[in-house]
Parts: structure tokens; sequence; C-alpha cells
């Protein structure tokens, strides 16, 4: 008899201290809780309750990842309240307007556009480009006194010169993937071959400090954006395109600083809205989103102001529209596409879970294939041995043969080509022939052959495939349906009897 006493294993994913094993108790109804469970160590570590997002302090929440919550942002390795643009504050740091950390500052206490940036409609703030050549995303973005000038290829340019490419440049981006902090110890000194880290007695394991993560194989702790980095120059900034200012490492000017501040995120520009993520969009304002299609677009609550490239929210409100994929997280693998909470294509909605259609990826653990006779195989969602897929959405038996039961055409064709399902039996397309399990394509006389069986099955044995055609063997000629040598013979006796007529009449 199994006891009621649970043995949970808590298997490490992002953000997660790889710690402990576990356990529940049970009483058989809805009270059965975990006891305990890992500590997320990371800003946004996935998780399932407040309590593991202990580590990022005050004022954050579990919202299917840890994270800050509403009304306030991740910064300086904690959460602070912020305002936005003309709202009351008591410092700069209160000041964000959700994508740009250099963007507002504290005057007079009231948000408002740092020197150097102009005030877009009372919505945001943009870095103003105020020389030829200087870096942009948007035409209004180029303000350079006394000449005319449009955003061409991230540069403000004359219009003149908008058709040359000598001024387009590469540029490097570089991020980093959240990791699981993965060496153990007991006191701060078990760390010290990684910088910027210490002893976490909850998990016993290195962590990096609050303003710091992890780089990829997690030898050391980068700063986050907006940190101290003792940098000098741009090129010193770990995560890329950044900038140096005062020692302290920004996205380069017109990229988005994504939420947890490491990643810098490209931007749309005039002529270009093609994006990948809802942060390419930031270019319009915070009421624009990356539609599935790979474009950017206005909300449904919002109209586009052609004049300052923005959306501007039009005053409704629709409760059935999502922002971002949090809000979607009610749906298993669930996000928000084009505004509403569906799945990703590829994956269809069951019961409140987005599951693979064939040849999407899967997992095997929490993308599972329930597509009937399918299995995860290489991590992708495929039909199981001897069935065949139908698109993307069932597997169906293959059939061996011609005249096997069938259902559907691609049990027959996946076999034999040029097959088809008959009245629930494999037979060839109308416009082939069968034979020895193989379907030949209907020839007439003179068509266009492939091989000697395609001729005789249609036309009869005497038809050969020769030079391609379907015809008669050398030396001989059609005789009704029938190739002859006699006809051959007559015809070349006619053609000497005509020759010899013509000498004797000269």
């Amino acid at each position: 008899m199994v006891s009621n006493k649970v043995l949970l294993l808590i298997t490490a994913v992002v953000g997660l201290a790889t710690f402990s094993l576990a356990d529940s108790s049970c009483n058989g109804d809805d009270s059965c809780k975990l006891k305990d469970l890992p500590y997320v160590t990371e800003y946004y570590g996935e998780c399932s309750d407040n309590s593991q997002c202990e580590w990022l302090g005050e004022n954050s929440e579990c919202n299917y990842v840890c994270r800050c919550k509403e009304g306030y942002r991740w910064y300086l390795g904690k959460c602070n309240k912020f305002v936005g643009l003309g709202e009351e504050c008591s410092d700069s740091l209160d000041c964000y307007d959700g994508y740009n950390l250099q963007s507002l500052t504290c005057l007079s206490g009231t948000c408002e556009c740092t020197n150097g940036y102009y005030r877009r409609n009372d919505t945001d703030c943009r870095k103003i480009a105020s020389n030829v050549t200087d870096t942009c995303a948007l035409d209004i973005d180029c303000q350079v006194n006394g000449v005319e000038t449009v955003c061409v290829l991230g540069k403000c340019l004359p219009p003149e010169e908008s058709g040359s490419e000598e001024y387009l440049e590469q540029v490097e981006e570089r991020f980093f993937s959240f990791r699981v902090d993965e060496t153990t110890c007991t006191e701060d000194a078990d760390c010290k071959a990684i910088n910027n880290s210490y002893c976490y007695d909850k998990t016993n394991t290195c962590i990096c400090q609050p303003q710091y993560f992890f780089n990829d194989d997690g030898t050391t702790c980068i700063p986050e954006l907006g940190v101290e980095a003792g940098c000098t120059e741009d090129s010193d900034c770990v995560i890329k395109p950044g900038k140096c200012e005062d020692g302290v490492c920004y996205c380069r000017d017109y990229y988005f600083t994504a939420e947890g501040n490491r990643k810098c995120v490209k931007t749309i520009s005039q002529n270009n809205w093609n994006c990948l993520s809802k942060e390419w969009c930031y270019a319009l304002g915070p009421y624009s989103y990356c539609e599935s299609a790979g474009v950017c677009n206005c909300s449904k609550i919002s109209d586009y102001d052609e004049k300052n490239n923005l959306c501007l929210w039009n005053g409704e409100n629709d409760p059935d529209m999502c922002t971002n994929d949090l809000e979607c997280k009610y749906i298993q693998n669930g996000y928000c596409v084009d505004e509403l909470c569906g799945c990703r294509k590829g994956y269809a909605l069951q019961d409140n879970r987005c599951v693979p259609d064939l040849g999407s990826q899967c997992d095997g653990e929490t993308v599972i294939c329930e597509i009937k006779n399918s299995e995860c195989r290489d991590n992708i969602c495929q039909c199981i041995e001897k069935y065949v897929a139908l698109e993307d959405k069932a597997c169906y038996l293959q059939s061996t043969q011609l005249g096997d039961p069938c259902e559907v055409d691609i049990q027959c064709s996946a076999t034999v080509l040029y097959s088809k399902c008959m009245d629930t039996t494999c037979g060839c397309d109308d416009d082939h022939l069968a034979f020895n399990e193989t379907c030949y394509a209907k020839r007439e006389y003179g068509s266009h052959c492939t091989n000697l069986l395609e001729c005789t099955l249609s036309l009869g044995d005497s038809i050969q495939c020769r030079k391609g055609v379907c015809q008669c063997p050398t030396g001989e000629t059609l005789d009704g349906n029938t190739c002859s040598s006699g006809s051959f013979i007559t015809g070349n006796v006619l053609i000497l009897v005509v020759v010899w007529l013509a000498k004797e009449t000269t």
C-alpha cells in the first residue's frame, strides 16, 4: 500500500537552485501542498509560489516567474517603485518609461525627459540625434539644426543621400541566457573563484550578488545594465550593443532594455517594421505589439499617429486582450499571440494546453505529443514506426502494397508513388496503371515516356519507349494499334516506284 507521504524530486529549471528533495503530506484532497520548494536565485526564474522569490526581496512576486510586482521594476538588484513621464517623483530612480534606463529624470518633483531627449506626445522620451550621421531609428529622431535629415539605415542623412549604403553598420549583439547555480558551498570563501558571487545559505550554492548574473559557463558574475561596471569605453560592455557612460553600461541608443536588465533589444526602423518580439516595437510606444506575421502593429485599443510614429491609446479597453506571455500562463505552454491568449504556430489548443502538431518541438515531459500513434523523437513530434503523417494533424498506418485497406491517400502514396485511396483500398491514380506493385503513367502513341512499361501497358507489347517517346521499333510503323514491319516495306517499295517513274519521264 502506497503511503500518503509522497517524495517529490524537484528538478532544476532556469533560475532555480539544484539543491533539494521536497515531500508533501496529502489528506486525499486539495489541501495537499509542498512543504518546500526550491529557491529562485535569479530574476525571472521559474516558480510556482511567492515563497520561492524571497531572494528578490520586497515587492516581488511569483507570476509563473519571479518578478517585481506591478508598479515596480527590477533595477540595481531590487524591486523599485517607479512612475512615468509627467508623474510626481522624489528621485530620478523613481522615473522609468518601461524600456529605457536613461530617458527620464526627476526635475522639480516631476519625471521629465533627460537632457538630450525629446518628449513625444506626452507618451515617452527619445534620444535626440543632433548631428548628420548620428544614430537614429525614426525620422523624428533626427533633429539637426539647419539641415533637413531623415533616418536611413540607422543614420541621420540628408534626403539626397538616402539611397547610399555607405553608412550601413554591422552591430554586434550579445546577451546571456538564464542559468542555474551549480557550485556547492558552506561559506563565501568557497565561491571566491567566481567573481561577484557569494554563498547563499538557503541553498548552499554559489550565486551572484544582487545586480549581477552568471555568464554562460558560470565562471563569473556579470553586472546588469545600469550597474557600475568599471567600463571606460563601449567595447568594455559585455552585454552588446552597449554603451559606457561614467563607468556604467547601458544599451546603445535606440536599443531597448529587456526586463531584468540583461539584454539589449533591437528596434524597428522608419521603413522596416519587421520584428521578433514585442520589445522590437517599443519605437511605436507601449501600445504596440509584434504580430505573429513578424510585423509591428498598433494594439486594438490604440490608433496610429503618423506624425509621431506612435500608437496612441484610444480610450478603449478589451478584457480579453493580452499584452505579454505571462498573462497566458493559465494555458499550459500558452503564449500571447496577436493580443489573444493561445498557442504558437505548430501547436493546437486542447483543454487549456498547447500540444504540438506533427513536426513541432516536444520534450516528452512538459510538451508531450498527444496525437494518436505519435511520439516525441529527437525532440520532434513524429508518427511512430509504420505510421505516416497526414499534414501535421494525424498519423495513419502506412500500406505495404496496392490493394491494402486505407482511409486517406497518404497511406497509399507513402509506399507506392502515384497511388491513392479508392473505395477504402489502395490503387493507382486515374492516369496511372498498376503492374507488379508499381503505378505507371498512362501514355499515348508519340507521347513522352521514361520507361518501357509506360508504353506497353498503355499501348500494347509492340510499342517501345524509344528516345523518350512511345513509338514503334526502328524499321516498323504503326498499323492500327500494332507496330508492323510490313507497312515499312510497302512504303519503301512505293517510294522506289515513284522514283523510277520520275526517271522514265525525264
